[in-house]
């Protein structure tokens, strides 16, 4: 059996995929991409974790190396699972000097890119082909000057990122006039041009979001395993703290679309969809290439979508369960609802009610339990720190 190399930035999302990879039976190799956004290593804490390396975010040459190590020490083909957009595109970037000692996720067409699918924009060209209702949307194009805006944009707007691996959280925002959506634009060039980067933005007509779907899934390119619809509820930053999974027979339509917008795509891997429904009406919203942070659900439910990609990548069938759901399930993910009770939106007692309610949570878990363990000291020293500053502050 080939070994699987998971890479990413965040431990949770890293930690998922470690699971569902061990439970399967693999070898599991971790490459951490540290950055200051996410410090935490409590997924080294895994009984699955074989071995364990980190690399920072921007050492491109330092992670082809430790690749290529990796690779001399297999007589067969290691197979690596990104967890994140940087990860992705690194080994879509790379892919020619990598497919001698690895498998991966990937386009199935060589001339095709994952880049080029990441573009929100494509996307919802390829979203409006298979009848999928989209946010109109224009183009705010970077150049030297600044940002070019569309004559006929329309307010409110909501201005993100095209690509989301060039993309910031606070670059996006909701804009009610011309002069908040020139002072917004401002602002992101002179931050674009103090780092050094460049990158187009997207504003879109701003829809009122009633409810917000994820759907986790797996694609050989033809076959398209979406189990279930996931509908969040608690959120922090975007990301899903909980969620409610849903037969997707109640959005029968709208699935038979997806699917048919993720074969269009011809990609081999794990994918991430983002829908939102307003008075009765899903919209698509994106489509990641990779697992997205709910994907774990898929897992805890007892799906195993890693498997099945790493089933496909080696040319063998998979005998796993691939169907939909047939009950009703809720999970919590502790580092998102913890990040929200810090944030003073929930209490300790509302918190703690939201993990025992959960029928499944991402970090908990008995048949390994040392990342759970490493996860509560530092949630109890974040929680006395955040004490400890709230008294200071009366003084």
């Amino acid at each position: 059996m080939p070994d699987i190399i998971v890479m990413g930035r965040n431990y949770t999302s890293r930690l998922g995929m470690i699971r569902a990879a061990g439970i399967a039976g693999y070898n599991v190799k971790v490459i951490r991409i540290r950055n200051s956004a996410n410090p935490e290593t409590f997924d080294e804490k895994s009984r699955y974790v074989q071995e364990y390396c980190t690399v920072d975010e921007h050492d491109t040459d330092r992670l082809l190396e430790l690749l290529k190590q990796l690779a001399a020490k297999s007589s067969e083909k290691q197979i690596i699972i990104p967890t994140d957009d940087n990860s992705a595109f690194f080994l879509d970037e790379y892919r020619n000097s990598l497919t001698d000692s690895f498998l991966f996720p990937g386009m199935l067409n060589p001339e095709d890119s994952v880049s080029y699918y990441m573009d929100k924009k494509v996307q919802k060209e390829l979203a409006e082909e298979v009848g999928l209702p989209v946010a109109k949307g224009w183009k705010l194009s970077f150049s030297e000057t600044g940002f070019t805006v569309p004559d006929d944009i329309s307010f409110p707007c909501f201005v993100k990122p095209e690509k989301s691996i060039r993309g910031r959280k606070k670059d996006m925002l909701r804009c009610s006039t011309s002069a908040e959506l020139h002072k917004h634009l401002d602002k992101v060039y002179g931050d674009y041009r103090n780092a050094g980067i460049s990158g187009d933005l997207l504003a879109e007509e701003f829809i009122d979001i009633h409810k917000e779907y994820d759907l986790p899934g797996f694609t050989d390119g033809e076959m398209v395993v979406l189990p279930f619809f996931i509908e969040k509820g608690l959120t922090y930053s975007g990301v899903t703290g909980t969620g409610t999974l849903l037969d997707c027979s109640q959005f029968q339509e709208t699935y038979e679309k997806l699917c048919a917008l993720v074969r269009k795509i011809a990609f081999r891997g794990l994918v991430d969809i983002e829908v939102y429904e307003n008075n009765g009406t899903v919209y698509f919203n994106e489509l990641n290439l990779r697992f997205g942070a709910s994907g774990y659900a898929a897992t805890g439910y007892g799906i195993n979508l890693p498997e099945m990609l790493i089933k496909s990548l080696q040319g063998v069938p998979f005998s796993g369960q691939t169907g939909k759901i047939t009950d009703r399930k809720s999970f919590a993910s502790e580092k998102v609802c913890f990040q929200v009770y810090l944030s003073g939106k929930i209490s300790w007692k509302e918190l703690q009610d939201i993990y025992s309610k959960a029928d499944f949570t991402f970090v908990q878990n008995n048949d390994d339990p040392e990342p759970y363990r490493e996860f509560q000291k530092g949630a109890n020293k974040r929680r006395l720190k955040s004490a400890v500053k709230k008294i200071l502050r009366k003084k």
